[in-house]
């Protein structure tokens, strides 16, 4: 024998209604929040994961480009000192600079 069950039913009819929309808006909330971090995640991924290989990439070909160049200019006779010593310049012009910027960096804190 089976039994047979009772429903009841809500005077205002909107009890249960309004509690699953509460759970959709709960649950919207959510997807946004994972969405912005997935979103960050992602720019954080590309910006400290692909750009520094891609950076050394870059790097990779430029050294050796300028080698290639280099060769090629000692093999035609023409002075490829000047690359170095504009090279060189550029160093020595910077490494004032970096330690004026570091003592400054460390009077400050």
């Amino acid at each position: 024998m089976s039994t047979p069950h009772a429903t009841t039913v809500h005077p205002q009819g909107g009890g249960l209604r309004r509690a699953s929309l509460r759970g959709a808006s709960v649950e919207r909330a959510q997807g946004r929040i994972g969405l912005v971090f997935v979103s960050l995640y992602a720019l954080f991924l590309l910006a400290f994961g692909v750009m520094p290989s891609l950076y050394a990439v870059f790097l990779a070909f430029t050294v050796y480009n300028d080698i290639i160049a280099y060769r090629t200019a000692v093999a035609a006779g023409k002075p490829a000192v000047i690359n170095f010593l504009l090279g060189l310049v550029l160093v020595f012009l910077g490494t004032p600079l970096y330690f004026y910027y570091r003592s400054r960096r460390g009077k400050s804190s």
